[in-house]
């Protein structure tokens, strides 16, 4: 037998006395709105009459329009509403019902509470329901955790804060966190930078992975970072460290074919780098979901205390609806979506790889441009930087062992575009040299720090 709804049997917190009082002062003394118009979404009213009025009363202040119970009144009827709110005479009637201005702050904060509380009830009914159902116990886990973070965001966004206080921030000489790429000729172009996405894109084999990796393995040196990989497992993600690190080739590692010698090679990398190696987080779900990521994020920021997340790749992700799945484009602008709104609700900065379409192909000069991101043009619009891969020795018929991996910064937000060059070993999913990571000071000169890692000369 399934359990009974709550929500069914019992009536749902709310306060019409209170709901009334509120759009009364705001119809009677258009001064209040300034009090409240930050406060309250029409959606927090559990009226749908109040809702409707509240709404039309909240976009005519808006747009610098009278707001009374007439203005009101004919808003309604060209929106063809007046006869579901109960008529003129509902209308008129919530002048009488005006509570006390002075007194709006705390039954905006009364009427804000009943609304939590409405949305817990829908959560937890919600969670019983799934949980008598067929819904993975996991999943189910991490939808919970993403709503609970909705509302609690909600929260967030209804303080009384004014202006001045959201941008102290930018005036008490402290700069936001920055953090460094570890591939100097980069780095002197941009910086990852908290709350933001960022963009690798290539095509496929051009070295996505390689970077990616390589990206959060040198944030490892700063706390810890939690990788996405749902097209690595987490085993291949370690060796690929472990060969850049010590120089044996990553597929000699995984194929376990190493000599006497590199065997020895490996097993002091694995010594000298073994604690470092428990910061690197690596998660390998195949077709994570947005709200995976971000309830595991929110998860690894309480326990373990990451400084960032990186996802490798984009087109690994599923939005978690097959209807919506069906649909390349839907799918990746969707997911690229739900990316931004992780870093900026958790403040971390992300990396994202995302392959380019195929148009690239078609030309003489193969190297990328931003609008190979055209087919997903959400990618470009959500990310505070777009960088574009390209090796010439990819598309040689007998590729050099070193190559040149080229970074074309094609957008950058807070920076500068153009080219950057750095040295790469595929073999060793090696870039360049190993660099000391640390936060990026937008308020002195850049340095970067010498290399001192014998064990990484190349």
């Amino acid at each position: 037998m399934e359990p009974q709804s709550l929500m069914e049997a019992k009536v749902q917190p709310h306060s019409e006395e209170i709901e009334c009082a509120v759009i009364g002062i705001l119809l009677t003394q258009p001064d209040a709105w300034n009090k409240c118009i930050d406060l309250l979404q029409p959606e927090v009213f559990y009226s749908e009459a109040n809702r409707q009025i509240y709404r039309v009363g909240r976009e005519l202040w808006v747009a610098s329009k009278p707001v009374d119970t007439l203005t009101v009144l004919q808003r309604l009827k060209s929106d063809g509403l007046l006869d579901t709110i109960g008529g003129g005479y509902y209308l008129s009637q919530l002048s009488t019902r005006a509570g006390v201005s002075s007194n709006i702050e705390y039954h905006c904060r009364l009427l804000i509470e009943f609304h939590i509380s409405r949305r817990l009830i829908a959560i937890g009914n919600g969670v019983v329901t799934d949980a008598y159902g067929t819904a993975d116990a996991l999943e189910l886990l991490d939808n919970v955790s993403s709503s609970v973070s909705d509302l609690y965001n909600f929260t967030q966004s209804t303080n009384l804060a004014s202006a001045a206080d959201n941008i102290t921030d930018l005036t008490d000489g402290k700069p936001g966190t920055f953090y460094t790429f570890g591939i100097p000729e980069l780095d002197a172009l941009g910086t990852f930078q908290a709350g933001l996405p960022h963009v690798f894109a290539g095509r496929p084999g051009i070295g996505k992975s390689i970077v990616s990796v390589h990206v959060m393995w040198h944030l490892t040196q700063l706390g810890n970072v939690l990788l996405f990989s749902p097209e690595m497992t987490v085993r291949q993600v370690q060796a690929r460290i472990v060969s850049s690190e010590c120089g044996v080739p990553y597929s000699t590692i995984l194929r376990q074919q190493m000599n006497e010698q590199d065997r020895e090679t490996v097993a002091q990398c694995i010594m000298r780098i073994g604690d470092r190696l428990d910061k690197m987080k690596i998660d390998p779900t195949s077709g994570i979901t947005p709200a995976q990521i971000r309830a595991r994020c929110e998860r690894a920021m309480k326990m373990d205390g990451i400084l960032a997340f990186g996802v490798d790749h984009l087109h690994k992700m599923s939005t978690g609806d097959r209807r919506s799945d069906r649909e390349e484009t839907s799918r990746i602008s969707q997911c690229m979506e739900g990316i931004t709104e992780v870093a900026k609700n958790t403040n971390l900065p992300a990396f994202v790889a995302c392959q380019l379409n195929r148009e690239v192909e078609k030309r003489t000069d193969k190297r990328p441009k931003l609008s190979d991101l055209k087919q997903t043009g959400k990618i470009e619009e959500d990310a505070a930087m777009v960088v574009l891969l390209y090796r010439e020795g990819y598309y040689s018929e007998h590729p050099p062992y070193d190559d040149t991996m080229e970074y074309s910064v094609a957008k950058n937000r807070d920076g500068s575009t153009g080219l950057a060059k750095s040295a790469v070993r595929p073999a060793c999913n090696r870039i360049g040299v190993t660099m000391d990571a640390q936060p990026f000071d937008p308020t002195g000169p850049f340095k970067h720090s010498n290399n001192t890692d014998e064990h990484a000369p190349f």
